[in-house]
């Protein structure tokens, strides 16, 4: 949530509205203000607020984005509500569709009002106004009284059985958009509830395909063997080794490798689950980091030939058709390591650990907290002797 507001004993000034850019409640100062204020979001975005005293309670209305409203229109448009508010008017009642929020202003709002809730604001921020302005465009610029249910049905209905869990999740937060423009008094319904049976049937989850766990070591040899680059090639066989997603092999520094502890710590960001894992690493995972260290002085361990990260496709899709490799995904060894584990007996709070999966009974969040390091080593272990006898 912004500060508590500031109050400057002069008027704000355009100079001062471009130029702020600290989180905050701002209002103008000095007479005539009429309870305008500036907020700044914690994601830089800028709109205008104000308050008023009517009906015998305190009512905040929104006027705007900085982006669209100037100074002088976020004051002229203060007087006004000031004006029938006197009059025992109510503004927001009173107030024209052109002064409604638009679905992407009042996105905004939400998002901000949700920061301090997300476990990764930044990226759930992201993700949720990449949901507004992508799949929801056509009516991103529109009044928030003015949307219908067949509006919302048209941005959906194209990617419900295409995007999958962006669609749904783009239903989801349309739905709390709407919410939020019921409590403020711009809308009487949510539509988002209204087109429930009138979407299509979505597909059902499909599953990365994989080999048996017996085929693995095959695969690993016909990349050993094959032409491609030596960091591609160290870098599958890590990532299969280690049973990581492929992001996280891909993206791995040097700052996260203790090669005198045998762990690599990844950090939280890194994650799907926004939560630091570490992996013990096996005698043939340290051999591996120990060759890719020969090859280059960077800071990524296994890197592109221009030092930086290398492409999903070059430890994928181009490597197995140099290799040979198919019936699987990059993804797709992770599902044989968990299939070796269990028929060799490990326990399963062990396995959903090492691939970082997050329990969902109260006891294996016990086991996810614990982290299980040491107890995961002579399971890593013996997953490497497996792929290298």
């Amino acid at each position: 949530m912004p500060s508590q507001v500031k109050r400057p004993s002069t008027a704000l000034t355009p100079h001062f509205v471009k130029r702020i850019n600290r989180p905050g409640k701002y209002g103008d100062g000095g007479r005539g203000s009429h309870g305008l204020q500036l907020v700044v979001t914690k994601t830089g975005t800028k709109h205008w607020k104000q308050q008023l005293w009517y009906f015998g309670k305190t009512h905040f209305i929104g006027l705007g984005s900085v982006e669209f409203v100037t100074l002088p229109e976020a004051r002229a448009k203060a007087l006004a509500n000031h004006k029938m508010a006197k009059e025992g008017k109510d503004p927001l009642f009173e107030r024209g569709r052109e002064d409604q929020p638009t679905l992407a202003e009042m996105a905004e709002e939400v998002i901000e009002a949700k920061l301090s809730t997300w476990r990764n604001p930044r990226r759930q921020a992201q993700a949720f106004r990449r949901h507004i302005l992508t799949y929801c465009r056509r009516i991103a610029n529109q009044p928030i009284g003015t949307i219908k249910a067949h509006h919302v049905l048209e941005c959906l209905k194209p990617i419900w059985t295409t995007k999958g869990r962006a669609a749904q999740q783009c239903k989801n937060d349309l739905s709390l958009v709407f919410d939020r423009a019921m409590t403020l008094d711009w809308r009487n319904d949510n539509p988002v509830d209204r087109i429930a049976s009138l979407l299509p049937k979505a597909h059902k989850t499909t599953h990365h395909a994989s080999l048996s766990n017996g085929q693995v070591a095959e695969a690993i040899a016909k990349v050993r063997a094959c032409a491609a680059s030596d960091s591609a090639k160290l870098a599958f066989e890590f990532c299969v080794l280690t049973a990581a997603r492929q992001g996280e092999v891909r993206g791995a520094t040097w700052a996260e490798i203790d090669m005198e502890a045998k762990v690599w710590s990844v950090p939280g960001a890194k994650m799907k689950m926004d939560r630091p894992h570490r992996v013990p690493l096996s005698t043939r995972a340290l051999a591996i980091l120990a060759e890719a260290r020969k090859l280059h002085n960077g800071d990524v361990v296994f890197p592109s030939p221009t030092g930086k990260p290398m492409n999903e496709k070059t430890i994928y899709s181009r490597l197995f058709a140099t290799a040979g490799v198919t019936g699987t995904t990059l993804h797709g060894f992770r599902a044989s390591f968990a299939d070796w584990a269990v028929e060799n007996g490990h326990e399963k709070p062990l396995v959903d650990t090492a691939l970082a999966h997050k329990p969902k009974g109260m006891t294996d969040q016990a086991y996810f907290r614990a982290d299980l390091l040491d107890q995961r080593r002579p399971m890593m272990q013996a997953w490497a002797e497996y792929l290298t006898r």
